[in-house]
């Protein structure tokens, strides 16, 4: 939505590209702002039901000589400076600002490319156009089993699932990653619902959640989630809205 506006506005302002960031940038702290904090003051704007997804931004590279693992991948961009070029799709969107919190915390620098979406950022470096990108790690396990991809390091805590054998940029960054990057799909309600239905649809829809059937499912397509209560998912949310709010505004 953030960067749909700034598009809007870009028709009939003419603004330059930089301006238009800095409108996007305003947009998702704003929109993020509305939505979470509402929800932590009992405001009337919705409340939180559950996440049937939670799924961690991971770094996607290609066959590339020059780097194969995170650490390498590192020192190169760090001894190459603007060199990898690295897709994302938007200002203001998670994999764009995964670059910009990487770029922070492990002091490189590398050049953007914005394309419409995850996968033609995966297509993208497939096709030798771009070098790697973050994005959850669905877009990509196709193009990793056929060996034309390769996830190197996974932006949360924990390992994935899917890909154990990947490491976290914590594991290998400790002094310098503190944080967590996720993807995520909220179940919502209005807030002035009855309790009573909300804590009705939370229990079913988590017990949904934890069947097999759902859990297969996720499997297939290389994904996990995390099963939060209301009260752990509103604060997972708010950390995630303030990490958010650091990293655009030191940008």
């Amino acid at each position: 939505m953030a960067l749909a506006v700034a598009n809007y506005l870009g028709v009939f302002l003419h603004a330059s590209p930089f301006v238009l960031r800095c409108i996007a940038v305003v947009a998702v702290i704003f929109f993020m702002f509305m939505h979470l904090r509402s929800v932590e003051g009992g405001g009337a704007f919705q409340t939180i039901i559950t996440a049937f997804k939670i799924l961690p931004f991971v770094l996607i590279i290609g066959n590339n000589e020059n780097y194969s693992t995170l650490e390498e991948f590192v020192e190169y961009a760090k001894a190459h400076p603007g060199e990898i070029v690295m897709g994302e799709t938007g200002t203001g969107a998670a994999p764009t600002v995964a670059i910009t919190a990487i770029e922070n915390a492990l002091g490189i620098d590398v050049t953007n490319v914005t394309y419409e979406g995850s996968a033609d950022c995966v297509t993208a470096i497939v096709g030798g156009h771009i070098d790697a990108t973050f994005a959850q790690a669905g877009n990509a396990t196709a193009q990793v089993e056929a060996g034309n991809a390769k996830i190197i390091g996974v932006l949360a805590n924990d390992r994935l699932q899917a890909f154990p054998d990947v490491p976290t940029f914590a594991e290998i960054y400790p002094n310098d990653i503190d944080f967590e990057f996720m993807g995520f799909c909220v179940i919502s309600s209005q807030a002035d619902v009855d309790p009573a239905i909300q804590d009705y649809l939370s229990e079913k829809l988590r017990a949904g959640i934890d069947s097999d059937t759902f859990a297969n499912t996720l499997k297939t397509l290389g994904m996990q989630t995390n099963n939060m209560t209301q009260a752990e998912l509103k604060e997972f949310l708010l950390q995630q809205l303030d990490l958010y709010g650091e990293i655009l505004g030191n940008r």
